[in-house]
């Protein structure tokens, strides 16, 4: 029996020495190494790079992993006009990263509520609150708004208009038309993510910054982090925008950001490379939230959680095969979060670009990595902020970067044309008189058209200032941006009633494909009352459709009984 038994003892000795060198190899592949300062210093060195190629002025920028920021600083000048340069500690503008944050945020405050996030945005702002359509009204949720799914156009620059509160933008979102299927398209849609913050301060009963500050902020002791449109826009840890015109550079008007900022949700958070180390170490489950006082563990996974199919562009497709060596992808959206792979990890991310600033944050959840980079400057398709991503989880992930300081610049160029100054043959104005006036749209509000010198001036809100010029065809005339909104409108149509008299104006840059029309004379008190939508019974969400369903199945219920 002894003799025998020798055998099987060896054989279990093999398998634990087997079992033990995979779970040896398994380790080894999933520890990432060392931060050294070698690896810090190759940063370093390709983060300086790539801003001499991609039109990037000032990098702020932090590494984690798991619940530690290895580096937070900056690259390059906070403001070119005092030399100041980008450190760890500069505010910078996150752009649409603020998504993430007032994702996360209405998530608390569901988690807390009788609500949650499939509950329908009328079972929260009341049943006088109605979408363009029926269908939308009864059926539209938190979910769908956070997700990009209602189908809307981004009509982003209605944000422009006077007097655009977020309890204003409640009672006109019914006039901005969908265009896309329900729930079956992805439309990204600033608006939604302003709405949703209407939301959040309906919910708890205080302003969104504040609620930000209680529930977010100061638990992870992010404190220096606060918003474009509350910030005192004269200190100087703020780095001033810049975008670049031919081969000049002009600071963009932090008044812009202050105004464009004020439906909060969708991107006016201010932040910095040290406070933003914080936030992700938050969103990969570690850091000073631990014990889920800001969110629990299920409910920030549901945040990441997959809901939306992004249709891939042109500029996405660049980044797999058989253009890029490897694959980085983000194919669907979660809530305030794009959801993807990077050489076949999971990844998290979110881009984001305002008048100047830009932002993105990737995290690849099963290593414990992320990256967060905010720019003053351009980087057309974010591709500067993508490849220096990719070169940094590369060295984290301890595999040899396929990027190096010279396919930083000529991997994807930049071929794109810089703006410029918008200069415009000057032709006959024809009769300015005809065209002075305001003209007003029911979603976009009031804009004026004025004469001044004999030339055009259209006045649209506290931004948006142009000089009309003639294109000699017509009533048709382009628009140079003089006020600080540096938008160009390439074509500006006036139209007239059969009696000849100049009664509306188009403006297709604002929605190209469906083009906002703005009559004369129409005022805020024309508008008509919103479409009647009763309940569905069928809709989903809470409500008397559930109730409904609860009923038949308890009657059911009862007739099975007596029935057997």
């Amino acid at each position: 029996m002894a003799a025998g038994s020798t055998p099987i003892r060896g054989l279990s000795q093999l398998r634990f020495v087997s079992l033990l060198l995979v779970c040896l190899v398994v380790a080894a592949a999933t520890t990432p190494p060392s931060f050294t300062e070698d690896i810090e210093r190759k940063i370093d060195t390709f983060a300086k790079k790539i801003m001499t190629c991609r039109d990037i002025v000032g990098i702020s920028m932090a590494v984690v992993s798991g619940n530690t920021t290895l580096m937070a600083k900056g690259y390059g000048l906070a403001n070119r006009a005092t030399g100041q340069p980008m450190t760890g500690s500069t505010l910078c503008g996150i752009a649409s990263l603020t998504k993430a944050f007032a994702a996360t945020l209405l998530t608390k405050l569901l988690s807390k509520s009788s609500h949650s996030l499939d509950s329908r945005v009328r079972d929260v702002l009341g049943t006088d609150f109605t979408f363009s359509d029926c269908e939308r009204t009864r059926r539209a949720t938190i979910r769908d708004l956070l997700a990009h799914r209602l189908g809307v156009p981004s009509n982003n620059y209605a944000r422009m208009q006077d007097g655009l509160t977020r309890k204003k933008l409640a009672s006109i979102i019914r006039f901005f038309d969908a265009e896309n299927e329900f729930r079956n398209s992805f439309v990204y849609n600033n608006l939604m993510y302003g709405l949703a913050t209407y939301i959040s301060e309906k919910m708890g009963g205080r302003s969104w910054e504040d609620l930000l500050q209680e529930h977010i902020f100061t638990p992870l002791d992010m404190t220096s982090t606060t918003f474009t449109h509350v910030a005192n826009l004269s200190r100087s840890d703020i780095a001033k925008p810049y975008l670049k015109f031919g081969t000049s550079w002009k600071p963009v008007s932090l008044l812009l950001h202050k105004y464009w900022g004020e439906l909060g949700g969708s991107g006016s958070i201010l932040s910095t490379a040290e406070d933003m180390g914080k936030w992700l170490q938050f969103q990969l489950g570690e850091g000073p939230d631990g014990t889920g006082e800001v969110l629990s563990r299920n409910s920030l996974d549901e945040t990441h959680r997959p809901v939306s199919v992004i249709p891939e562009s042109a500029s996405s497709a660049q980044f797999r095969k058989p253009h890029c060596p490897v694959s980085y992808t983000s194919g669907e959206y979660a809530l305030g979060w794009r959801r993807g792979y990077y050489r076949g990890w999971p990844m998290i991310l979110h881009t984001g670009t305002s008048w100047g600033y830009g932002g993105l944050a990737t995290l690849l959840p099963d290593r414990g990595l992320a990256v967060y980079t905010g720019i003053t400057g351009r980087d057309s398709g974010y591709r500067g902020r993508r490849l220096l991503h990719m070169y940094t989880a590369d060295l984290l992930l301890g595999v040899e970067p396929w990027l190096n300081l010279t396919t930083a610049c000529s991997f994807l160029p930049d071929s794109r044309k810089r703006p410029r100054d918008t200069l415009y043959t000057v032709r006959p104005m024809p009769s300015p008189g005809e065209y002075v006036g305001t003209y007003g749209n029911f979603a976009f509000g009031n804009l004026t058209v004025a004469e001044d010198k004999s030339r055009l001036i259209l006045r649209y809100g506290r931004l948006g200032k142009w000089s009309l010029a003639p294109t000699g065809r017509g009533d048709r005339f382009k628009g140079s941006a003089i006020g600080l909104v540096p938008l160009t409108l390439p074509v500006i149509t006036f139209d007239r009633d059969s009696k000849g008299a100049v009664q509306q104006l188009q403006i297709p840059k604002f929605n190209p494909g469906n083009p906002p029309v703005f009559t004369r004379r129409l005022k805020e008190s024309d508008a008509p009352p919103p479409q009647p939508c009763a309940d569905d019974p069928a809709s989903t969400g809470s409500g008397s459709g559930r109730q409904c369903r609860l009923a038949c199945l308890l009657f059911f219920a009862s007739v099975w009984v007596m029935t057997w």
